[in-house]
């Protein structure tokens, strides 16, 4: 429901638009002061301004912009007198979304707000849009030839076709479920709307609900003012839920509802707010494994699972592993102003006997390192410091170990060590249980390097 707030000192016409524009899905807020409407404004944010010239301490221009200060989206509406044409005039090139003229003819009022609401959702949705543009775009590594990924493009290139239907994306971390989801939208009717996404396992469960559904004024301690939720923003376009696994049960249930009604209610809120979005899922987890185990709702698994994306691991991926490294040496290369011309027979070799167990994105750090160490020439095998693990070792044997060069000067194996203890932290975001899983060491263990290399 779009919130409009009217400042106007004369009590008449602030009951008079009140009463008038009652019966439209709007909440019109009125102030006879700038002093009392600049106290709400603080606290929470309207989508259209509606304010009399001619205030008691300033003008409506002056106020416009303070608004437009702390919110340039903000659409402002000038009220002037009869006469005040050159006054009106002025408050357009200062940047009012229009005006009026008293006294107020209730029709054209009506018909300006529309206007001005429908200006306010394009702004919010380029707005948004242009804060992700470069990552909607960022479809280059999503690339292969080997059979398992020609058929992921082939699902990807089907479900494009509908805008509505769910997709649950299944992958390892790190094997590109947000990109293939950025991809579903890029190419779908929708690709003009906004791509909102969210990471459950990165937010806590007390928090989550707020930032879906958003919440209202004073709905908890912390909230000063209102805040739109992100399925709302969403609006029109996709909503990825990354890693939904994480989700609390009871959290699902309202997403379930949410999903079915195609609408939300923000925390603290009384009034439903229509959504209409696709529904983009992802999980590293099989779900009909959560599910069995009582951590999975059933009804939103097949509310959810229309269609099913599943994303194969590097490690079976064969020569796309090459094909990606000389990708991400190209990326590199403009990124960082570098001439690296590629991997030396050697390197190649060690990357195409690595296992991959941070996929795609431990990857793209390789070659990111191996890229800056170089600058020019060919990359070799201990440009990458690929260090195989226990499990590695025995799959593997001793062809592994030749294939790992180390140089006449020696390496310093601890601080390998500590860059995978850091990376694994960081990839886990804190969680050290994950960080240890990542890295296939005990919890013990690795909090044991954690303390040694970190403190």
């Amino acid at each position: 429901m779009p919130v409009i707030y009217l400042v106007d000192s004369d009590p008449g016409t602030c009951r008079t638009v009140q009463l008038m524009l009652e019966s439209e899905n709007w909440d019109i807020q009125t102030f006879g002061t700038e002093k009392e409407f600049y106290y709400r404004f603080r606290k929470s944010q309207p989508d259209i301004v509606i304010t009399d010239y001619h205030l008691p301490g300033s003008t409506g221009v002056e106020l416009m912009k303070q608004v437009h200060q702390a919110a340039p989206e903000i659409e402002v509406i000038i009220l002037t007198d009869v006469g005040d044409q050159e006054i009106a005039l002025s408050a357009m090139r200062a940047g009012a979304y229009d005006y009026l003229k008293k006294p107020l003819d209730i029709k054209e009022l009506r018909l300006i707000i529309e206007r001005a609401v429908e200006s306010k959702k394009i702004g919010d949705k380029l707005s948004y849009l242009y804060n992700q543009q470069r990552k909607m775009f960022g479809f280059g590594e999503l690339i292969g030839r080997s059979a398992n990924m020609k058929q992921v493009f082939k699902i990807i290139r089907m479900v494009s076709e509908s805008k509505d239907t769910p997709v649950v994306i299944i992958g390892e971390t790190g094997t590109g479920k947000e990109m293939v989801a950025r991809s579903i939208h890029a190419n779908s009717a929708r690709h003009q709307e906004p791509f909102v996404e969210v990471n459950c396992a990165a937010i806590q469960e007390t928090l989550l609900e707020s930032e879906l559904f958003g919440y209202e004024e004073g709905a908890f301690t912390d909230a000063r003012k209102t805040k739109r939720g992100l399925m709302e923003v969403a609006t029109g376009g996709a909503f990825f839920l990354d890693e939904i696994a994480s989700m609390a049960l009871a959290l699902q249930v309202k997403l379930l509802k949410a999903i079915e009604e195609k609408k939300i209610r923000r925390v603290g809120g009384i009034r439903d707010i229509p959504i209409d979005i696709r529904i983009i899922a992802s999980t590293s987890v099989p779900l009909e494994q959560l599910i069995e185990e009582g951590q999975f709702r059933e009804d939103l698994y097949y509310r959810l699972n229309v269609l099913t994306i599943e994303l194969p691991p590097l490690r079976t991926r064969g020569e796309d592993i090459l094909l990606l490294a000389r990708e991400f040496i190209e990326k590199f290369n403009v990124e960082f102003n570098f001439d690296v011309s590629g991997l030396t027979v050697d390197a190649s070799e060690l990357l195409m006997a690595h296992t991959w167990p941070g996929n795609v994105r431990e990857l793209r750090n390789v070659i990111e390192r191996a890229v800056l160490l170089k600058k020019t020439g060919e990359i070799d095998a201990h440009h990458l410091f690929l260090v195989p693990n226990s499990q590695q070792l025995s799959d593997m044997g001793e062809d592994l170990v030749r294939t790992v060069f180390i140089p006449d000067q020696g390496i310093d194996f601890e601080d390998i060590e500590k860059k995978y203890v850091e990376a694994a932290l960081k990839k886990a975001e804190g969680n050290i249980s994950r960080a240890a899983r990542l890295l296939g060491m005990s919890r013990g263990a690795f909090r044991y390097r954690l303390e040694k290399y970190i403190g």
